[in-house]
């Protein structure tokens, strides 16, 4: 989780890392408990249906990288990260 979170909290420079640590440490958290839900999901469920669920992701990915990061051809990538969520619906069902 701290590689994962670590570009965050060094992203204006490595001297800001240590009143950054908070940060890295909430969001370490958040990520930590993402992956436990997603663990949980998968137990409870069969993974036919929790799959669609846990990759919608990749739509949320696309949607942070196209309005936060300006990121090209913002469409396209949406519209691509849709039609795979709905291809593992349709497999799943």
């Amino acid at each position: 989780m701290l590689v994962v979170v670590l570009p965050v909290a060094v992203r204006d420079h490595p001297s800001t890392i240590r009143p950054a640590l908070p940060k890295l440490a909430v969001l370490g958290g958040v990520l930590a408990a993402g992956e436990y839900v997603t663990t949980l999901a998968f137990a409870l469920v069969p993974a036919s249906i929790a799959s669609p669920i846990i990759n919608t992701q990749a739509i949320i990915a696309v949607l942070l990288g196209g309005i936060l990061l300006g990121e090209q051809y913002f469409r396209t990538r949406l519209l691509a990260a849709l039609l795979a969520v709905v291809g593992v619906t349709m497999i799943a069902l």
